[in-house]
């Protein structure tokens, strides 16, 4: 175990000589990146079991100095202003930007105010917001035109302007501005499925290795949810126990509006039963808040960023995976990245077999709109696991979750369905068929009262009314009764009911039998 006075005495003056050694500031904090490719994980080690962050530590206890950020550009004092508060209020009490993409906002809008320089002649993008409605539409247009011609890919562009939407957001929140058309003249450049794509994806196999250097069980399950569900670290710490859906037929994850990317059910590709024994221990603590993973110590009362980081900081370390990249580094988006790798690829495959013939069948005119929504329900999870489970299986080995028969379907806990919703999806599969018990019933009791009735005088009325096999006929009416009674407690139980015509052949064996029992 890493003291802070082990800190102090060796890492902090290694730290500092190597930086001097590289002609670099020794009394500049390093960023995380240089600490890990010149093996510095001393502090990384430190924080993994305290609630306090890597800058914390190496700003406040280590003595470092902040790193100098770049002015940004322009002369609207008020502007600049307004940002500062924006880039702290986000980053620190609101909590909403996390420790990887912290430094992305005053990156993205020092490159929105240099565009909007050379597009509009100033940088003072809160006059933009302060427009009447129809001045905002030309200069935000022309803005993110500007944009778009600014970067390689749609992605990209898209990330910068949904930043400048946040800050706009902000400012109307504060009063300073009525309200603002960013967002839906973003929307209008169409850019919302192009994401920018990361510089590397992991490999089938080096997933695996990463996997099969997991020692801890909560190290397995962040492997999980990071590669088999492709959820960010912040995604993780929202998730709790009720929104996990373990339905063999269609393991889910789930999550509502609140979320930083929206809500959403991304398919649970491998882990099933990592998750199940991961809860199960977690019941076991009388005060577990539901989370996924629960901390007492903190606020929001789940694990941090950082320790999601640390944690596969570690398995990395332990890994044979090693990227030779200057333009790579090796963190938990790279679970995300090689999930929405294999979702692009499956989604190909659909728009080539599904999608295109649907919408020339369909007569839609958009495919976009079509393959937007068809991809989000339960069907098309199928469609997605069913297409990446060779790579899953190259990942997971046997953890992958196989597709499980549509005909033996039935709903597991945690995360299981309401019976009424499971009674009325058109996917959901009888486990007991009531239709056959109800045909193999009527056919027996009523060929016993047609035997009865062809050794007397033909009449069924006669036969009931008669004394003779009383017995019999009362064994052959109880037994018929329990039976279906039995069947139909049994398929109730397994949140499956007949059809109309199963349950009028219930019924009918059902009054046949019971007219079977003598007075």
């Amino acid at each position: 175990m890493v003291t802070l006075a082990q800190l102090k005495e060796d890492f902090e003056p290694r730290v500092r000589e190597e930086l001097l050694a590289q002609g670099k500031d020794p009394d500049v904090k390093p960023t995380h990146r240089w600490l890990r490719e010149h093996s510095f994980w001393g502090v990384f080690t430190y924080c993994r079991s305290r609630e306090v962050t890597v800058d914390e530590v190496l700003l406040e206890e280590l003595g470092f100095d902040e790193r100098p950020s770049k002015p940004l550009p322009g002369h609207s004092v008020e502007t600049k202003r307004l940002l500062h508060s924006f880039f702290t209020e986000e980053s620190d009490d609101y909590n909403r930007v996390n420790n990887s993409t912290v430094d992305d906002l005053p990156t993205h809008m020092r490159t929105l105010m240099n565009l909007c320089l050379d597009t509009h002649g100033h940088a003072d993008l809160t006059k933009i917001a302060r427009m009447d409605r129809r001045g905002q539409f030309f200069a935000l247009r022309d803005l993110f035109k500007n944009l778009e011609d600014h970067h390689e890919t749609q992605g990209a562009a898209y990330n910068y302007a949904s930043t400048l939407v946040t800050f706009y957001d902000w400012l109307e929140l504060r009063d300073e501005i009525d309200s603002h058309r960013a967002d839906e003249i973003r929307d209008r450049f169409d850019w919302e499925y192009q994401r920018e794509g990361s510089s590397y994806v992991l490999t089938a196999t080096e997933v695996w290795q990463l996997w099969k250097a997991t020692k801890t069980l909560t190290e397995k399950v962040i492997i999980i949810l990071l590669f088999a569900s492709g959820l960010r670290p912040d995604d993780i710490r929202v998730l709790t126990a009720d929104k996990i859906y373990l339905d063999p037929y269609d393991p889910h994850l789930e999550f509502g509006a609140d979320r930083k990317n929206g809500a959403g059910k991304p398919a649970l590709l491998a882990g099933d039963d990592i998750l199940k024994r991961h809860l199960e221990l977690l019941k076991q603590d009388p005060d577990w808040n539901g989370a996924i993973l629960p901390s007492d110590q903190s606020e929001s009362g789940s694990r941090s960023y950082s320790f999601i980081r640390d944690r596969f900081d570690d398995v990395v370390e332990r890994s044979d995976v090693n990227i030779d990249r200057d333009d790579y580094e090796l963190t938990p988006s790279a679970g995300r990245d090689f999930y929405m790798n294999l979702l692009a690829e499956a989604r190909l495959g659909f728009r080539r077999d599904v999608t295109e013939p649907t919408t020339d069948a369909a007569g839609s005119s958009s495919e976009r709109v079509v393959n937007k929504h068809y991809l989000m329900d339960r069907k098309n999870r199928r469609f997605f696991r069913k297409h990446v489970s060779s790579y899953i299986e190259a990942a997971f080995e046997d953890l992958a979750i196989p597709l499980a028969n549509e005909a033996t379907q039935s709903k597991t806990l945690p995360g299981q369905t309401k019976m009424q919703d499971w009674m009325n999806d058109e996917d959901a599969a009888a486990l007991l068929e009531l239709g056959i018990i109800g045909r193999v019933v009527h056919s027996g009791t009523n060929r016993i009262d047609q035997f009865l009735c062809h050794h007397r005088d033909g009449s069924p009325s006669s036969v009931r009314d008669s004394n003779v096999s009383t017995t019999r006929r009362a064994v052959i009416g109880v037994t018929g009764v329990t039976v279906l009674a039995t069947a139909l407690a049994m398929a109730l139980h397994a949140s499956s009911l007949p059809l109309p015509e199963s349950a009028g052949l219930l019924f009918s064996s059902l009054f046949i039998g019971v007219a079977s029992i003598p007075d």
